[in-house]
């Protein structure tokens, strides 16, 4: 498809782009050590607020079996 040969075309663009091609194994390795900031640590860093998700509760999902139960009880 059209699609696939442009995406071919942008990989060969860049595979061809050797200061390109080195940044990406530099950033591979340090990926791979753990050298990395996480995007809510750049957030928090840049001052927006995150929710702190480990306060919600969660009601976990009941099984589709006790759903099909109820809707057979309303019958």
């Amino acid at each position: 498809s059209a699609e696939e040969f442009d995406s071919w075309q942008e990989t060969v663009e860049i595979m061809s782009d050797s200061r390109l091609m080195k940044e990406i194994k530099s950033a591979d390795e340090d990926y791979k050590k753990g050298n990395y900031v996480t995007l809510e640590e750049v957030l928090a860093q840049e001052g927006f607020v995150l929710a702190d998700k480990s306060k919600n509760k969660y009601v976990p999902n009941r099984s589709k079996k006790s759903g099909a139960k109820k809707s057979q009880k309303n019958r």
